[in-house]
């Protein structure tokens, strides 16, 4: 069993373009959802704030693909990597990146 399980790891194709387009994808739901914020961005009413910082860190997470969390860090511990071992959650974070990056950039009015 295990062998078989090797094996199938060693076949898995680990190319992270169909997961940077859901990653993007995501990210352009959140900026969508803060539509407003987004339209007084285009007119011109921008502002960037502290938001900028954890918006860049959630960011940089969210383009990580969910097999490399599952290879340095395994199946069971630390606990605050588990949203990231998973699909489902890393889109909420990767929605919430993007409302933060519309927010960090607004004037806030």
């Amino acid at each position: 069993m295990y062998w078989n399980i090797q094996e199938l790891i060693n076949k898995m194709d680990t190319t992270p373009i169909p997961y940077i387009k859901l990653t993007v994808y995501g990210m352009l739901i959140g900026i969508l959802v803060e539509w407003y914020s987004l339209n007084a961005i285009f007119k011109g009413h921008f502002k960037v704030n502290w938001l900028i910082v954890p918006t860049l860190l959630l960011m940089i997470l969210a383009f990580i693909p969910d097999y490399y969390w599952f290879a340095w860090f395994g199946v069971g511990k630390p606990w605050f990597v588990a949203p990231f071992r998973f699909r489902e959650s890393q889109m909420a974070l990767d929605i919430i990146t993007g409302i933060l990056l519309v927010r960090s950039l607004s004037n806030g009015g």
